[in-house]
């Protein structure tokens, strides 16, 4: 299938109207245009897209054909489009704007149709969507940004059917072994001012742990990105829990937003992780995705790239 995806964009022809158009715009996400390619916001050595590359290795092994996939926070949907040629149906959702015009160009060069939902921040996905509404989720580039990062894995497990996926992508605290958060306004480790938190990698699996995902696989990639796959299960089918996060569970949550009987008895997704499981570090400068939206190699780039923040302007 990855073979015909490759195909198919390599046979892509923008129209003039179309490459004037793409010219014109800041582009977020490098995306594969057949004859061109947006430049994205990664400035060279560092290759396009690079913090997604956890995230992508693990996508390519997730069979999403039919099946109902949220993306939160998409910026210009290099996770949404991918998922779309793979055969889903994508929801995304931004905190604000309106659909960007680079969206809209990139639905109709890829013939494919997205819901998109703006402005909708992730604690009113809850209130928003039905309870056990998707397969899979994709939260990426979000939780360094909320001043209660746990909610991306609270917030987002009653959204998931059973044995659905969470697949989460964050900066983190690479240099800490112990399960932390680290606040970075006093730190400034992260040298992004809308940064409030880097959580360890141990901190990131209990978080998702407690929030009864059964962690599946972790991917960590240059500069310090975390990735990880979660399947939606009940407390008891969370493999590797501590002992006390299973008296967390069978104590259950204060927090009124949260209360595991919501779990129970939702429907059941097909959806399979076939890929490699535990944890892998990605060479960035030695690894190409195998991501349908993702550029094999930069030809003619188009477009400009979005002013970086601070932390960025090493990419």
């Amino acid at each position: 299938d990855r073979s015909c995806f490759a195909k198919a964009c390599t046979g892509m022809m923008l129209t003039p109207e179309q490459h004037t158009l793409a010219d014109s715009l800041q582009w977020y996400h490098s995306l594969e245009f057949g004859n061109y390619q947006t430049i994205g916001r990664v400035n060279p050595p560092m290759p396009p897209n690079v913090t997604l590359f956890g995230v992508m290795d693990m996508l390519k092994d997730v069979d999403v054909k039919g099946l109902k996939c949220l993306d939160i926070g998409p910026a210009h949907g290099l996770i949404s489009f991918g998922l779309a040629l793979k055969g889903a149906h994508v929801t995304a959702v931004n905190i604000g704007g309106a659909k960007p015009r680079q969206w809209s160009l990139a639905e109709e060069v890829y013939g494919v149709t997205t819901e998109y939902v703006s402005p909708l921040s992730l604690e009113e996905c809850p209130k928003y969507f039905a309870p056990a509404s998707f397969d899979l989720i994709v939260c990426a580039g979000v939780m360094y940004h909320l001043l209660n990062p746990a909610d991306v894995f609270f917030r987002i497990r009653p959204l998931l059917k059973h044995n659905g996926l969470i697949a989460m992508e964050t900066v983190f605290a690479h240099d800490r072994k112990d399960p932390v958060l680290v606040l970075n306004s006093e730190t400034g480790e992260f040298r992004q001012p809308t940064t409030y938190f880097l959580a360890s990698a141990s901190a990131l699996n209990g978080m998702a742990k407690l929030a009864c995902f059964d962690v599946l696989a972790t991917r960590i990639n240059s500069p310090a990105r975390f990735s990880l796959l979660g399947r939606a299960v009940l407390p008891a089918e969370v493999r590797n829990r501590t002992d006390f996060c299973a008296l967390c569970h069978d104590t259950g949550f204060e927090d009124p937003l949260f209360k595991l009987p919501m779990l129970e008895n939702q429907p059941e997704s097909v959806i399979r992780f076939t890929g490699e499981e535990g944890h892998k570090f990605i060479d960035v400068l030695n690894h190409t995705p195998d991501f349908p939206s993702h550029p094999r190699k930069m030809i003619a780039p188009v477009g400009g790239r979005i002013k970086p923040h601070l932390a960025d302007s090493k990419l």
